[in-house]
């Protein structure tokens, strides 16, 4: 089959008819009425992977904590030698005002050429459903089997419901060694915008374990929430415009409990703090700062099915990193938004605040003319 035009992950298309049976059943599921938000639904979706069912602890001579599994019951292959890459990017649900049992149009548009995508896995930082309930969960399962790739989650306040998502997906909270970079992935939502001790002490322990490790280069960490910019006055635009800030009582204890145990870190390792919280029409799908003093690049990325979706390409090589934005509108019936077309450092703070303030005015009422 020839690629589709204008396919922005570009990788020659190899699709299976087997494959593409599974649709009729995503289909039919996706037309099944759904609650406008139910993030906390009761029952818990049938998951018939028994290696999610049954999480093992990390090995031996592993990461110590919780290991965290995909979604989707499989592992990545090998790294070729030193390299590899994989796709992070957050709510991956899209439009909170559409009806959908379905991911985000743009993403849609794109299963083949993530498929065939030299990504070896994808990272989500949260709410990659609507809802935690069976029509959400299928349809979305059976879109991510067809991509072909592993799928790790760092749940958001859409897709974690409490018991229920550990039980379908294994620990909600942990870590995995791939290649020179140690993945954290943390959970934002059990106590909303905090780190309640477990995951603090995972955190440290984790820490203490990759500084004592010559072959581990970086530490990237994943949380739902934009945590980070609680405390930081360099991202209050993005504190004021991310999706939203839903069990938010003004605080975090992310700069006092998480950030030192970071900043140990960035001492010896190259460390990148995702967030997923970002992306819907009153906010903005990208967020890149390499932070002067912390020596620690935070990112932000999230589809909300506009013409800004885009999805992050992280491509190691040893110690070298190299990050770029992967566009997701090509092939998608979206009209609105900012289209990403500049290197990912340019959507920054300072891209931030000119945004929102531009945004603001326009929002202000005309000033009359008297004629």
């Amino acid at each position: 089959m020839m690629n589709p035009p204008g396919n922005p992950l570009g990788q020659p298309m190899r699709a299976r008819m087997s494959k593409i049976l599974l649709w009729p059943l995503v289909l039919a599921l996706a037309s099944c009425a759904v609650p406008e938000r139910a993030p906390h639904a009761t029952g818990t979706p049938e998951i018939q992977n028994p290696e999610i069912q049954n999480p093992k602890a990390q090995a031996p001579n592993g990461p110590p904590g919780p290991r965290v599994r995909s979604v989707t019951g499989t592992t990545p292959t090998a790294p070729d030698g030193n390299s590899f890459s994989f796709l992070a990017g957050g709510h991956l649900y899209g439009n909170p005002g559409a009806l959908s049992a379905v991911p985000a149009a743009t993403l849609l548009a794109q299963v083949h050429a993530l498929r065939n995508s030299p990504d070896k896995f994808l990272v989500s930082s949260g709410d990659f459903i609507r809802a935690f309930m069976p029509a959400m969960v299928a349809p979305t399962g059976e879109l991510l089997r067809f991509i072909e790739k592993p799928m790790f989650n760092a749940p958001g306040n859409h897709d974690y419901v409490a018991g229920d998502y550990e039980k379908a997906f294994g620990p909600s909270f942990g870590s995995f060694e791939y290649g020179s970079v140690l993945f954290v992935l943390l959970n934002s939502e059990r106590q909303p915008w905090h780190f309640e001790q477990q995951q603090l002490d995972m955190v440290k322990a984790t820490a203490d374990w990759a500084l004592q490790q010559p072959h581990i280069d970086h530490v990237f960490y994943f949380a739902h929430k934009v945590v980070f910019a609680v405390d930081e006055p360099r991202y209050a635009s993005l504190l004021q415009n991310c999706n939203g800030r839903d069990g938010f009582n003004g605080t975090s204890n992310f700069a006092a409990e998480v950030l030192p145990t970071l900043r140990r870190v960035a001492k010896d390792k190259r460390v990148l703090w995702f967030c997923g919280d970002i992306g819907v029409s009153w906010s903005f799908n990208l967020f890149y700062d390499e932070h002067p003093e912390h020596n620690i690049t935070y990112l932000g990325c999230g589809l909300g099915a506009t013409e800004s979706d885009c999805m992050l390409r992280v491509a190691v090589t040893g110690k070298t990193l190299k990050i770029e934005p992967v566009p997701m509108h090509v092939g998608a019936t979206i009209k609105n938004g900012l289209r990403i077309n500049k290197p990912v450092g340019h959507y920054g703070p300072a891209f931030w605040d000119q945004l929102f303030a531009k945004r603001g005015r326009a929002k202000l009422p005309k000033i009359p003319t008297g004629k």
